[in-house]
């Protein structure tokens, strides 16, 4: 339990979901495509000027990410 009377949650309750694909065109070239979401209930913060850890608000992370490698 902290100074302030409550006690924070290590492991919060989250939706995600993630969905991909992967091409390859040629034998010497391969193309991967991924989406991603999270909605996270809470979250902890690092202050790193007051060396202080502190819970906060919800918060959603989503992107986009792309990778293209060629074989030689």
């Amino acid at each position: 339990m902290t100074e302030e009377g409550f006690t924070p949650t290590i492991s919060a309750h989250n939706v995600r979901g993630e969905v991909g694909v992967r091409i390859t065109p040629t034998h010497h070239s391969n193309v991967q495509a991924a989406a991603f979401i999270i909605d996270f209930a809470s979250e902890f913060s690092y202050d790193g000027d007051a060396d202080v850890t502190s819970p906060g608000p919800a918060s959603r992370r989503e992107g986009v990410e792309v990778q293209s490698i060629c074989l030689t």
